[in-house]
């Protein structure tokens, strides 16, 4: 499989995803005897964090630590890891998924400094970041670190609504606030064609996400993210109503009986073929059907890229009369402006999950083989 970079590049839960929820712990009272000053600056226009928490940076900070999983939003602005020297297991995590790890190799050597939990403040010192980015849950491990700035970013709903929000956030950190204007045109008329793309009198579809991560799987809920983007395309979560996530059993899916079930996994991805194989989940219609479908590995926290792109996929796939556009040359293009990197139709496959959804209904019409057929 032949990648390549091109020319015009310098060098961007849960997951395809996961919201990962990092726990509060105790802040570190005793601080290495020798730090680096925090820089400070004369500006008159600090730059404000989500937190609204304001930071004299008298130039886009330099040296960074990701603890947040956004890194997606960073690259997609700078197409390049060079400012960044660290990052922790949660942080690294959204560069696992839609191939940024290839894209993006250097990533394998970005020091560690903790893990999917809690930052690890002492690890972080000792890397000497202008700034350590992070999930605002995270202040207080950093709050009174006297060597570096804790620039605090949250999601909240309407989840759609505010990962455009973040990226904004991320393209002033970065000094790359030109960039916002012609992106979200872009992004407003790709929404904008999709929505023409369907007649308006397209029957409901009813899904249901099952979600895993390495521990347990559940079922997407009153707070999955999924949920903005379903409503936009007449999907409707059968599971919506009720808690967050939650455990379920076969017998209670059966109550649901979707029309389409989706799968949602990491860091090992949930396969189709083992639910349609499975005599027991053939007690719900969708599988009975061959409605059963893995999602496409796209990155995480990135919506004025990724979202017209999921939304596009969801519309065809629950819709199969609609036809929004060329899905993949759609990636294609994602690809190219965001991170100035070509993807050929393998990668392509890979992240649609062609094969991973063969046996799916009518998921033949994302494969690279219907398209040169049709051609």
């Amino acid at each position: 499989m032949r990648h390549r970079r091109s020319r015009g590049g310098d060098g961007r839960l849960q997951s395809a995803g996961f919201a990962v929820a990092c726990g509060l712990a105790l802040v570190i009272g005793l601080l290495a005897p020798k730090v680096r000053p925090k820089a400070t600056s004369a500006s008159t226009s600090p730059y404000v964090d989500m937190l609204g928490r304001a930071h004299d940076f008298s130039a886009p900070p330099r040296r960074l630590v990701f603890t947040a999983n956004i890194l997606p939003a960073f690259l997609s602005l700078t197409h390049s890891l060079d400012r960044v020297v660290g990052a922790s297991e949660l942080g690294l995590s959204s560069i696992r998924a839609g191939l940024l790890d290839r894209i993006f190799p250097q990533a394998r050597g970005l020091a560690r400094v903790g893990g999917f939990d809690i930052p690890n403040f002492e690890e972080t010192l000792k890397l000497s970041p202008d700034a350590a980015l992070g999930w605002a849950v995270q202040f207080r491990i950093f709050e009174k670190a006297p060597a570096f700035e804790f620039v605090a970013f949250q999601n909240s709903f309407p989840l759609m609504r505010s990962e455009i929000a973040l990226w904004r956030k991320m393209a002033e950190l970065c000094g790359a606030s030109a960039i916002v204007g012609p992106t979200l045109a872009r992004y407003d008329a790709d929404m904008a064609a999709i929505a023409a793309s369907l007649r308006g009198d397209e029957k409901p579809v009813s899904v249901l996400a099952v979600v895993a991560n390495s521990a347990k799987s559940w079922v997407g809920g009153s707070k999955y993210y999924l949920n903005e983007r379903l409503d936009l395309v007449r999907g409707v979560n059968v599971a919506r109503v009720g808690a967050a996530t939650a455990t379920f059993s076969l017998e209670q899916l059966a109550l649901f009986d979707p029309d389409v079930v989706l799968l949602q996994a990491f860091p090992v991805p949930l396969e189709p073929r083992a639910f349609l194989d499975d005599p027991a989940w053939r007690l719900l219609r969708a599988v009975r059907a061959g409605k059963v479908y893995r999602m496409p590995d796209f990155p995480s926290f990135l919506a004025p890229v990724f979202d017209p792109l999921l939304v596009r996929w969801l519309a065809e796939l629950l819709h199969p009369g609609v036809d929004a556009g060329d899905m993949r040359a759609a990636v294609r293009r994602a690809y190219h402006d965001a991170f100035s990197y070509d993807l050929d139709d393998e990668a392509i496959d890979e992240l649609l999950a062609v094969e991973a959804n063969r046996r799916s209904f009518g998921y033949g019409r994302f494969s690279s083989e219907r398209r040169a057929s049709a051609k």
